[in-house]
């Protein structure tokens, strides 16, 4: 059940419910329904053509992204995209003006016959509607700093030194959030270097809360670096910081001995033996 469907059933009228209800307004608001899922409906299927597109050309980062889109649309009809959809964005506005004319006039006819109180319902239901086709709040705002966060200690982002680009959260799971690279910095790439020993530091995610980890603890070069919470194997989730030329560092996985590198432009741990540029990283503080 999408979730306008559920929101017309919770706010939707039934016969004795509440008298001040009214059924005239069931026709325009099942209509607003139908357009707002239709219009997701087929931004989802352009979506699905788009994530094809990408897995033909073995884009795997464009993949990722585009089923978080879909998975953000899923959840919310006006979800922020990260692409533009100006003809999705179009059906829900006429949608929204048509459910206001609509309305408008219902809430005339009872004031005119001095049904306030159904008017003063039907107002209340307007504004519920159009709530739900408007963008939810911007997740890029800096949240409250997680539990395990050091209050002395700035927030930095990791740059990769070949790509031009910031290590961020992207995908994954709910338990262990996917990493990724964007060329634009927001929260999703604030970390926290926190040393833990000589030489050694854990690297805190800011929004999630969660360390940066290896996805396997047996790690092979081209495993997958994820965001966790803290474990109890030791080492898993230290990293040595190894200076290299320029301001540049390496990150080493402490229990592996394997880098933080990148692999089919996504963040894995490579191989020891194999060090490139493509194990190269800065630290640069973030401005709050």
């Amino acid at each position: 059940m999408g979730c306008l469907t559920a929101l017309l059933l919770c706010v939707g009228w039934l016969p004795g419910q509440d008298p001040a209800a009214d059924p005239a307004l069931d026709i325009p608001r099942k209509a607003f329904v139908d357009a707002v899922e239709k219009a997701r409906q087929d931004l989802l299927t352009q979506i699905a053509r788009k994530i094809e597109a990408a897995r033909q050309k073995g884009d795997r980062q464009a993949v990722k992204k585009l089923k978080d889109d879909q998975e953000a649309l899923e959840q919310h009809p006006a979800a922020k995209l990260g692409f533009p959809s100006p003809s999705h964005q179009a059906a829900l506005e006429k949608a929204g003006k048509t459910l206001q004319a609509d309305y408008a006039r219902i809430i005339r006819q009872n004031t005119m016959a001095g049904r306030d109180d159904r008017a003063e319902w039907a107002e209340k239901d307007l504004k519920k509607l159009l709530a739900s086709i408007r963008p939810p709040d911007s997740d890029d705002r800096t949240p409250a700093d997680p539990e395990l966060a050091d209050p002395k200690k700035p927030w930095s982002a990791l740059f990769h030194a070949t790509s031009m680009r910031h290590l961020v959260r992207s995908g994954g799971s709910a338990s262990a959030p996917g990493t990724g690279l964007a060329a634009d910095l927001d929260v999703e790439g604030h970390f926290q270097i926190q040393p833990i020993g000589p030489g050694l530091v854990r690297i805190l995610h800011r929004k999630t809360g969660k360390l940066l980890t290896p996805a396997v603890v047996q790690a092979k070069p081209g495993t997958a670096v994820v965001l966790k919470a803290p474990m109890k194997t030791e080492g898993h989730q230290a990293w040595q910081v190894v200076q290299a030329d320029k301001g540049m560092v390496r990150l080493i996985h402490q229990r592996t001995g394997r880098p933080l590198t990148i692999a089919e432009n996504s963040p894995v741990v490579g191989d020891l033996a194999k060090l490139g540029p493509e194990s190269l990283w800065t630290m640069k503080p973030i401005k709050n």
